[in-house]
């Protein structure tokens, strides 16, 4: 039990740390900076390593189990588990190109340097998905067949396309996704039915998530893009539509940057205090 004062007050030996230290300094004086970025290098040396080591420290053997998971399955559930948390999953207005600036800041990582590259493929498809998004381009969302994460990265890419109220409807709700891309995409089917004149660049929101739509509102777009190609109307201005005082529209206002890579740590295994 803890005692009052000064009597309460303890300091470990520096004596009984000093093989800890030794372990993980030889541990260190194995890997150049460069190898100690890749999650395989450090894997290598901690496999041929390990024995010699562990009979300096036995206890040396959590960070060889840490490291060798990371280097394993770990690090790209960690990785991909950063993604998903980067890309929003409830009602409100969200950035397309935001979450892009997101994810090229976890591609920058260190920790996305150390797996390997089948660990980063998912993530890059993933960075993909809404860097097309965010372009107003359509994406290959074929990849994401069979994959759980990717298939998660999907459902989370509806809430990239917002209905926003006009000024003076605050009391509207917002939508997302499926209801929010029917209210852009009945905007176009109105005006058509007024003769009044749809382009491309009207639709291209529509295109890009036309994942979200029924299959009587693919056909329908389909139609749409075949008459105005048809007609050679031309592409018009992309951006955002207003119907019945509501505006809808993909929310895409923030300026994405690609985060600088981080120096690789010049020791992975810290000495004890």
């Amino acid at each position: 039990m803890p005692l009052d004062g000064d009597q309460g007050k303890h300091a470990v030996d520096d004596s009984l740390l000093v093989e800890l230290n030794v372990a993980r300094s030889s541990a260190n004086a194995l890997l150049t900076a460069e190898r100690m970025a890749q999650g395989s290098a450090v894997d290598d040396v901690l496999t041929a390593r390990s024995d010699a080591i562990l009979h300096i420290d036995p206890t040396f053997s959590l960070e060889i189990a840490f490291f060798r998971w990371l280097a394993g399955a770990g690090g790209p559930q960690v990785l991909q588990g950063r993604v998903l948390d980067a890309l929003p999953r409830s009602k409100g207005i969200h950035s397309a190109k935001q979450v892009a600036s997101k994810i090229e800041q976890i591609n920058a990582s260190p920790l996305y340097g150390f797996v390997s590259r089948e660990g980063q493929t998912s993530v890059n498809i993933a960075g993909e998905f809404v860097t097309a998004l965010a372009n107003l381009r359509m994406p290959t969302l074929k990849a994401a067949e069979g994959h759980d994460f990717l298939l998660l990265v999907k459902e989370r890419l509806c809430w990239l396309v917002n209905s926003q109220p006009t000024a003076g409807a605050s009391d509207a709700p917002v939508l997302n996704g499926a209801a929010a891309l029917t209210a852009m995409f009945q905007v176009q089917v109105d005006k058509t039915k007024g003769s009044e004149e749809v382009t491309l660049g009207d639709l291209q929101v529509v295109h890009a998530f036309h994942w979200l739509l029924n299959a009587d509102q693919v056909g329908k777009l389909q139609q749409m893009v075949s008459g105005i190609y048809k007609t050679s109307t031309g592409a018009g201005p992309a951006g955002a539509t207003v119907v019945h005082k509501r505006k809808t529209t993909v929310a895409t206002d923030a300026t994405a940057k690609k985060a600088a890579a981080t120096a690789a740590t010049m020791s992975l295994f810290s000495n004890k205090k």
